[in-house]
């Protein structure tokens, strides 16, 4: 599952592996090309993958909050691993509140939502006569303003 979810941000990983070359293990990635790789060799996205892979199973039953959920994750790569996430969430009963000022992550987010349930809403945050205000949208306006009408929604 890992290694699937992984092979979105480079499709030639192959898996996970803990192995301990010296005295504390070491979690590697194994690599078609290059073989064991540790993973501390490899960028941001894949160790954010990892990270909110992690964080939606341990929130099982909860509430999972990620902040400017993008951030890491080659923009190429946004609606496969988001896919994942929004199944994932709704595998492990997880709740998930996330921030962005990103379009792109706005627009993969609501490309991973394909099931008729209306479970992607945003709310945009603004100020109204000095007071701050909230806007909710749900996820089929989302949609309608991002795909069909090309709006602004951050």
């Amino acid at each position: 599952m890992l290694a699937r979810l992984l092979s979105l941000i480079d499709p030639e990983i192959r898996g996970l592996e803990i192995l301990q070359p010296e005295e504390e293990p070491v979690l590697y990635v194994t690599h078609a090309i290059h073989g064991p790789v540790p993973l501390s060799v490899y960028g941001d996205g894949i160790r954010r993958t990892l990270l909110l892979a992690e964080s939606v199973v341990n929130a099982k039953g909860g509430l999972l909050l990620v902040d400017e959920i993008e951030t890491g994750i080659h923009v190429s790569a946004l609606s496969g691993v988001y896919s994942w996430l929004v199944r994932s969430c709704r595998e492990f009963d997880v709740q998930l509140f996330v921030t962005t000022h990103s379009l792109e992550a706005i627009d993969a987010l609501l490309a991973a939502d394909t099931t008729p349930e209306e479970d992607v809403v945003a709310f945009k945050l603004g100020r109204h006569d000095g007071r701050s205000v909230a806007k909710r949208y749900g996820e089929g306006q989302l949609k309608w303003m991002r795909f069909e009408r090309g709006l602004e929604v951050r």
